[in-house]
């Protein structure tokens, strides 16, 4: 997605048009079902149920544009990714921290990421495997359900694969399949799987990170992680210009209008429920009630 996070489109599409909350959630699976599929058919399948459900909420999505919001009309590479907003995952790793003076806010948050750096370029430095273990994990998946499909070669590094009631035409020389998993994740999809069995049998294992994304293996990984994230040497040891002593930084501006304690929580997402602790009664065992009110116990 192109938003800045997923309940931002979310919360545009109730502003739009849903008002009633089991139609919203209703809605909102299908919106997440049709941003996340990689087939067009299916794609249509979950937003003709939206249209059907709330149509103003059909023509809000239609308005975005679909390539903006759903994987099946995205043109670019995706890697199995659907990104979200980073400050929200940053802000949930300094909850505590963010109220800090902003000189141990930005000390914690060096040593945190030097810390999350070192560890994650140790996982993977001695791994025996050539990609993340993810993406292994993935694979040996695909490989199991390519062996229940069929393949039929039609052209040179072209096969028809046949299988549960689907069929798919894998393409080789230009890394395609017309399931689009291939395509968007640069990882064999199970009918690519298949194709690469009939088309190189022996050399079969070899073959499927000749056709995988260089960016899953554990030496691009471990070279994301490599750069050394140093810790902010004593005040005492800084070298600040002239002009910036100098220079006067007035307080922030604080709106009057806004009075009250700042939130510091993460505010619901639209359509977002958290589960509700329901009350069980130790004399019938029924949810709902407690023992006080309990019919059992009251009644005449």
């Amino acid at each position: 997605m192109t938003f800045k996070n997923k309940d931002e489109l979310v919360t545009s599409l109730h502003n739009a048009c849903l008002k009633k909350d089991f139609i919203l959630a209703k809605v909102v699976s299908h919106f997440y079902n049709a941003a996340k599929t990689y087939n067009k058919v299916e794609f249509y399948d979950h937003f003709n149920q939206i249209r059907d459900m709330v149509p103003k909420a059909a023509e809000h999505l239609e308005s975005v544009g679909f390539h903006r919001w759903s994987r099946a009309f995205f043109s670019g590479n995706r890697y199995n990714i659907m990104t979200s907003n980073i400050a929200e995952s940053v802000n949930a790793m300094f909850e505590v921290e963010r109220e800090f003076s902003i000189i141990d806010l930005f000390d914690e948050i060096n040593m945190r990421f030097a810390k999350l750096f070192h560890k994650r370029r140790m996982e993977l430095v001695n791994s025996p495997n050539i990609f993340v273990p993810s993406m292994e994990k993935q694979i040996s998946k695909n490989i199991n359900l390519g062996n229940k499909l069929l393949a039929h070669q039609i052209a040179n590094y072209k096969f028809s694969i046949n299988g549960h009631g689907d069929v798919a035409t894998v393409d080789l020389q230009r890394i395609m399949c017309t399931c689009r998993v291939f395509d968007l994740d640069k990882i064999p999809c199970p009918h690519a799987m298949t194709t690469l069995l009939s088309q190189y049998s022996a050399h079969f294992g070899n073959q499927i990170y000749e056709y995988s994304s260089s960016y899953y293996s554990v030496e691009k990984y471990i070279i994301a992680y490599c750069e050394k994230i140093n810790l902010v040497p004593p005040e005492d040891s800084w070298i600040v210009p002239l002009e910036m002593l100098e220079r006067e930084i007035p307080p922030p501006y604080v709106d009057p209008s806004k009075s009250g304690r700042r939130r510091t929580k993460r505010r619901r997402g639209v359509g977002e429920s958290f589960p509700t602790r329901k009350n069980k009664c130790s004399i019938c065992k029924n949810i709902g009630h407690k023992r006080t009110t309990c019919p059992v116990r009251n009644a005449p």
